[in-house]
């Protein structure tokens, strides 16, 4: 068993523990300290680092540019810290001369004429400006309209969105509105004013308020984005892109993108095997199987329908041009008479000519006959599938150079 512990060991071992425990809360204040001073820093300018890039330089050659490049750089020397800059306890201040200095590089052209002397000064240690805002107005006073408003008044009337989308026309409209003094109301007129007719012609459809300023460039932007999304599909459609040079190729295309139209004078082959409802139960095959070797217009065997001439040719029962009453398709199959055409005419005189052409003796033929009607009827069929086939492969290569 271990020897029990005396007093005096008893009070050293509390002495340690306390020693350890005051270095513990020494450690825990220096700790404390550098969190706050980190906490207090986050706010400054970084000195090696900017999230803001350099401003261009100035040519002298524009009023609205000279503003611009006061404002850029402005920003620009805020976020340079100490090499612009003077650091007042946690904060960044402007140091003038720096700033001074700094922007009298940034300028070319007419405008480094102006400066040459104002660095020469420098050169010699003498002070150019005496602060920033000095600096400024004679910047301003060179560089800049005298009347603010004038010139952008001016502006205002000289823009006109044309090419331009609707943002990038309210963007440069944006930009001098503020100077020109014009009432909310009036700024919003005159941004309709020079809108596109396209826009224009479209903000009446809409249900949204364009009351305000805000209000309708946001409409007017919807629909400009709309329009010009619709225009590329119609130019996808036609084959054509924005690279495609005008002297390409035409490329034929159809109603609607992807959708495969059909020959209106190709043959339903369904519909060719089965008898219509309310007829004599004669088929199209059986109609066509008749037809064999005539003139669909008019019924001769001397010629085929191309060359009959029966463009004009107006049936008396079923109402329809192109063809005769006695190779009527549909009075053949016993369909009943359209309401239009037996109002205007009459049937009699066709009479003979239809038993005629589908009289049992004209209609009943041999059987070599038979095989040559069928045989024909047969060729139709596979040339008219082959004529989809051909208009679907022109039709595919046609999509295909769209992309």
């Amino acid at each position: 068993m271990a020897n029990a512990m005396t007093g005096a060991q008893i009070l050293e071992m509390i002495q340690g523990l306390a020693q350890g425990l005051q270095q513990t809360q020494t450690t825990l204040g220096q700790l404390t300290t550098q969190v706050t001073a980190l906490a207090n820093n986050s706010g400054r300018p970084s000195d090696n680092k900017s999230t803001v890039q350099r401003p261009a330089t100035y040519s002298g050659k524009s009023s609205p540019d000279a503003r611009r490049f006061v404002a850029a750089f402005s920003l620009y020397a805020q976020e340079m810290g100490s090499k612009l800059n003077t650091r007042v306890g946690d904060l960044w201040q402007r140091d003038d001369q720096r700033w001074v200095r700094s922007a009298l590089s940034f300028l070319t052209d007419e405008a480094a004429v102006w400066a040459t002397p104002y660095i020469e000064a420098m050169v010699a240690e003498k002070p150019a400006f005496s602060n920033w805002d000095a600096f400024v107005t004679a910047f301003k006073l060179r560089f800049e309209t005298q009347d603010e408003s004038a010139d952008a008044k001016k502006a205002l009337r000289e823009l006109y969105q044309g090419k331009l989308s609707v943002p990038e026309y309210a963007a440069r409209f944006r930009e001098v509105m503020e100077r020109t003094g014009y009432s909310d109301g009036d700024l919003r007129d005159r941004f309709y004013e020079h809108l596109s007719n396209d826009i224009k012609d479209l903000l009446p459809t809409t249900e949204r308020s364009t009351k305000t300023l805000d209000e309708l460039m946001l409409v007017a932007a919807d629909f400009d984005t709309r329009l010009r999304q619709r225009r590329a599909e119609k130019a996808r459609e036609a084959g054509k892109t924005s690279s495609t040079s005008s002297t390409s190729t035409p490329v034929r295309t159809t109603a609607a993108p992807f959708v495969i139209s059909k020959d209106p004078n190709a043959m339903d082959i369904d519909a060719t095997l089965q008898a219509p409802k309310g007829g004599n139960g004669k088929t199209r095959a059986d109609f066509l199987k008749v037809m064999g070797g005539r003139c669909f217009g008019c019924g001769s065997k001397d010629h085929v329908k191309r060359d009959g001439g029966h463009e004009r040719d107006i049936c008396d029962w079923c109402g329809g041009t192109g063809h005769k009453t006695p190779v009527c398709q549909r009075r053949f199959l016993g369909l009943p008479k359209k309401a239009t055409a037996a109002a205007t005419s009459s049937t009699s005189s066709t009479d003979k000519e239809v038993d005629e052409i589908f009289s049992p003796e004209t209609s009943s033929s041999t059987s070599e006959e038979k095989t040559v009607a069928a045989t024909s009827q047969m060729t139709d069929v596979v040339n008219a599938m082959l004529k989809q086939q051909a208009e679907l492969a022109a039709q595919i290569e046609a999509l295909k150079k769209a992309f």
